[in-house]
């Protein structure tokens, strides 16, 4: 049996919960853009006025271009606060800047 290193690290139970939150409601938002997908690939099936139909997917796809945005950068924190996790300097800076 292979011993176990034991990792210290800077982030507390809380801030681990945390970062599994808010990659929780990054996924949330994954799956509600998925959802509206969904609805435009039947609306595209169902004999839709091109015009109207168009024009929807056009604020739809700005839409979630924006959001892909947000969910990247909150990905990016989450990531950077997880790989550093053992790391108080670096977090502090973190901190510093957000």
């Amino acid at each position: 049996m292979k011993k176990q290193e034991q990792i210290s690290t800077a982030l507390t139970a809380d801030q681990f919960k945390e970062q599994g939150e808010r990659i929780t409601n990054v996924m949330t938002g994954i799956d509600t853009i998925k959802g509206y997908t969904k609805t435009f690939m039947l609306a595209m099936h169902s004999k839709p006025d091109q015009v109207i139909l168009l024009s929807y997917l056009n604020d739809y796809l700005g839409q979630v271009y924006e959001q892909m945005e947000v969910m990247y950068k909150e990905l990016d924190s989450v990531a950077y606060h997880l790989l550093e996790c053992d790391n108080p300097e670096e977090l502090k800076n973190l901190q510093h800047i957000n």
